[in-house]
């Protein structure tokens, strides 16, 4: 059985099995037409085609990174059990295409030259944004962003990126990181802008919740960081971080943000 092959049979499963859709659709708020477009699947105990790890997890089918591609090359997946494995699990780096440091998930989505893309975290923040909101959204499968998956949206042509990472403190490191690794690869940081998420960990919660979020430049944010914290060490490396993302620029900016932010907040 090939990977698309086993996409199509997990999504079956979820459907025939009522406890994980009801996990699908009232405990994570992901309509059916969404689970339909993104084929959403799940994988039960004892699943011969599925490693152990995958079971009694709902699976989310990881596509090739060209526009348009219909090609698996992996899988992503969260357990619906409680239990002491890990949360998510993702499938290795493997012959079928999938590599952890290049491939996005969402990326297949994403046109040439878009205007506007959601960098998110996990895939249900992603899939959140693009069923909530109509914005493309990428994830870095719970991962900071990498240098080679910030050359490979400005590659698409993307203007502007939007970093919807998580507010606790590794999204607030992950942050810095994807700011720094996008200037790397050419976009000049006024096209570089941060969600700042308010009384939710990430923003699959903040939209599902309709939490309070705010878009603001990364310049902006660099500033926050640094009149909020108490810490004069850490408050001086949020100011020299500003200072150094001024100086570096990046590439060439597209126009500034419109007065209607995208995200409807």
């Amino acid at each position: 059985m090939d990977m698309n092959q086993k996409a199509l049979k997990a999504q079956e499963n979820l459907l025939q099995t009522p406890e994980a859709l009801a996990y699908v659709t009232s405990g994570r708020g992901i309509s059916i037409p969404t689970i339909s477009r993104f084929h959403i699947g799940f994988v039960p105990e004892g699943d011969r085609n599925h490693s152990f790890l995958w079971w009694n997890r709902v699976i989310f089918p990881i596509y090739g990174n060209d526009y348009g591609s219909d090609q698996v090359i992996g899988f992503s997946a969260r357990k619906v059990t409680v239990d002491d494995r890990p949360k998510y699990v993702n499938s290795s780096n493997s012959k079928d295409g999938y590599n952890k440091s290049l491939s996005l998930y969402g990326m297949n989505l994403v046109k040439p030259n878009e205007k506007i893309v959601c960098l998110c975290e996990g895939v249900l923040d992603a899939i959140t944004v693009m069923q909530e909101k109509g914005l493309p959204a990428v994830a870095s499968l719970s991962m900071e962003l990498t240098a080679q998956q910030a050359e490979l949206l400005k590659s698409r042509g993307v203007q502007t990126v939007y970093i919807c990472y998580d507010s606790d403190d590794a999204g607030q490191r992950g942050i810095e990181k994807a700011i720094i690794l996008l200037q790397a690869a050419g976009f000049h940081y006024r096209n570089i802008w941060v969600i700042k998420i308010r009384d939710a960990k990430d923003v699959d919660e903040a939209l599902q919740k309709k939490c309070s979020m705010s878009v603001v430049t990364a310049a902006r944010w660099y500033r926050d960081k640094a009149a909020e914290e108490e810490d004069a060490s850490t408050a001086r490396h949020w100011n020299e971080s500003y200072v150094d993302m001024l100086v570096k620029k990046g590439g060439r900016h597209a126009k500034p943000k419109p007065k209607s932010v995208p995200m409807g907040i």
